[in-house]
């Protein structure tokens, strides 16, 4: 399936954000439950980030170097490098309250387990994480007033890296397909891949989601769990953020499947620079 007239352009952005590391633990006005989801999400992502570039880098040869994927390519790596930058400074915030280097190693032994098998499964697997995270950007920017209030310039980096998450979701997808093709053996790989990095990732997430949790002594407030149940998985207005989007993880499934079958590109709305 074609879908490169869909695509919005993938611009480059070397932003800098200046977190104020006094709000690493309440910045979110959605509450301290989900401030404290959102800073476990960051924990992946310096690692993850690079991940994803070593393995699109090593499938360079499978794309013509004239070609608009080969350009896409190049954006995508500037991107994710930049993407891993700020959230190291994050993770900086993040590391009097929790082991975060101890966290980021797991990550990277887990990662790891891809790339000792051949290339491929690090390609299916990069693959597979990009739609995750991609889907959950899809979280944050279909409603960004449920941001209005909290502090500026976290509001500004999860922004902009849902915003540049979207422009490039397709990319590694389409590198797989132009390395792999779309036969059978290539589909089975894709599903053993998207099986193995949401199981890995809900356990990793959700441990690490529970000790930062306890660092920021929100571990016994049960109304805040409640609150953050119903935020994630509940109905009715500002209500189920991660339940809407189950389809999207399911679509991932099917054979045909392309990133831009999902066309949220109206999500993308100017950015602006971040508040210095």
């Amino acid at each position: 399936v074609d879908q490169s007239n869909e695509k919005p352009p993938i611009v480059t952005r070397s932003y800098r954000f200046h977190l104020p590391k006094s709000r690493i633990l309440d910045w979110d006005v959605n509450g301290k439950h989900n401030c404290a989801f959102m800073n476990s999400l960051s924990i992946f992502f310096p690692v993850g980030e690079q991940f994803f570039i070593s393995s699109v880098k090593r499938h360079q040869y499978a794309v013509p170097k004239d070609s608009k994927l080969y350009g896409e390519m190049r954006s995508f790596v500037q991107q994710e490098s930049t993407h891993s930058r700020e959230h190291e400074l994050y993770n900086e915030a993040l590391r009097q309250h929790a082991p975060v280097g101890i966290m980021e190693f797991i990550v990277e032994v887990v990662l790891s387990f891809f790339a000792i098998w051949p290339r491929r499964f690090s390609m299916g697997g990069t693959a597979a994480l990009e739609h995750l995270t991609s889907t959950l950007s899809h979280t944050i920017l279909c409603d960004l007033s449920q941001l209005k209030n909290s502090e500026p310039h976290y509001v500004a980096l999860w922004r902009w890296h849902s915003h540049e998450e979207i422009e490039h979701k397709a990319v590694a997808f389409d590198v797989y397909t132009a390395a792999y093709g779309r036969g059978p053996l290539s589909y089975a790989l894709r599903m053993i891949c998207y099986s193995y990095a949401l199981v890995v990732f809900a356990i990793l997430l959700y441990p690490f989601f529970i000790y930062v949790s306890f660092k920021s002594g929100i571990l016994f407030d049960i109304k805040g769990w409640i609150n953050l149940f119903n935020f994630h998985w509940g109905y009715g207005k500002n209500r189920g953020k991660l339940r809407r989007v189950a389809p999207m993880l399911l679509d991932y499934l099917k054979p045909g499947f392309h990133p831009w079958e999902h066309n949220n590109s109206s999500l993308l709305k100017p950015l602006s620079k971040p508040p210095s």
